[in-house]
């Protein structure tokens, strides 16, 4: 009986690597990997397609609660993602800790603000990469601020070029895209 190691080996790696995949598609999840603290070099060939904006979009969401979930021990209730060409928005709703929460019923405003501030910025380099990762392209500027009172979060993202993306078959168009009727608007 003759093996295919290559067959084999491509079976145990997907079985070892299947709780690091991210769910809609075939990108790691780089968050679940180092939360754990799995370094092992690992070269894993895989056939990768383009992901629409839909996509990427909806895995960066996903992603970002799940960072929030593990490093701060609290998920935001939704995340919305939303990409312009070289830019990301981003909003975090329910994004204020249970100690954040308290300092500010208590009046501590200001003690409130510094610690979101400082989570914020201790955030910052793993969002930022978790963005390149996802999305392939360099992170120039990340933005962002949090309002205590509405506990949203919201965040711009710079980036140094506009992510592949395929087109949908559901033929959404993009944000730049225009209709014909658009464009013979603009021309009269």
């Amino acid at each position: 009986m003759q093996v295919n190691v290559y067959f084999l080996l491509r079976q145990i790696i997907a079985i070892v690597l299947q709780p690091y995949f991210s769910r809609n598609g075939p990108h790691l999840n780089l968050t679940k990997l180092v939360s754990r603290g799995l370094r092992l070099p690992i070269v894993v060939f895989m056939t990768t397609q383009t992901l629409t904006r839909g996509q990427l979009e909806r895995n960066l969401s996903q992603q970002i609660q799940s960072l929030y979930r593990i490093q701060l021990g609290h998920q935001p209730s939704k995340v919305t993602c939303q990409l312009f060409d070289e830019k990301l928005a981003i909003i975090i709703e329910n994004s204020v800790t249970q100690p954040e929460q308290l300092l500010a019923e208590e009046g501590k405003l200001e003690l409130a603000e510094q610690v979101r501030a400082d989570l914020d910025q201790a955030m910052r380099p793993q969002l930022r990469s978790l963005v390149e990762t996802e999305l392939g392209v360099t992170v120039l500027d990340l933005l962002s601020d949090a309002t205590l009172e509405t506990g949203r979060t919201g965040m711009i993202v710079v980036l140094e070029n506009s992510p592949p993306v395929r087109q949908s078959s559901s033929g959404r168009k993009g944000v730049n895209q225009e209709s014909d009727s658009e464009v013979k608007a603009k021309q009269t």
